[in-house]
């Protein structure tokens, strides 16, 4: 079995979101960025759950092929880079009720894992499947398996 590498963003008192589960009410800086994107490059498949993933593949991919703005974090190298590496990765969402649109950026690199196949080994090929890593709403480097039907967030 491939090993699962976990990430979490939660604030010192323990909450991973703000108020309307808006997961930007977080202090991200320019480490924590620099962080993400050291554990990308080291991912093969990134596990989230379809909230994660709705909003994941609504931001990330622009972010690839954007102007550099020294005035905008989200357009610096280190997230320009994160974004190419997170276009190309694969992606398995678990979840029980979505399906990526065919016009979604990330729907050639994404597999649909119901939440009862988890443990059963979901890989297409997993004799020669990289390592797993495990990704959150918080950012891309932390968990959310829920989809969507609860607060729970966890693996």
């Amino acid at each position: 079995m491939r090993p699962v590498i976990v990430c979490n963003i939660m604030s010192l008192d323990g909450y991973y979101e703000g108020p309307g589960r808006n997961v930007m009410a977080l202090n991200m800086d320019e480490a924590f960025d620099a962080y993400n994107l050291e554990r990308i490059r080291s991912a093969g498949t990134v596990l989230l759950g379809r909230t994660s993933y709705e909003g994941f593949s609504s931001y990330w991919p622009g972010i690839a092929d954007a102007p550099i703005d020294p005035d905008n974090r989200a357009l610096s190298e280190d997230n320009m880079e994160l974004s190419r590496i997170y276009n190309r990765v694969e992606k398995a969402v678990v979840t029980d009720s979505y399906s990526p649109p065919a016009v979604n950026p990330w729907y050639e690199t994404t597999t649909v894992v119901p939440r009862g196949d988890v443990g059963a080994g979901w890989d297409r090929n997993e004799s020669a499947a990289p390592e797993t890593s495990s990704r959150s709403a918080a950012g891309p480097c932390g968990t959310d398996c829920s989809d969507g039907d609860s607060s729970t967030s966890s693996t």
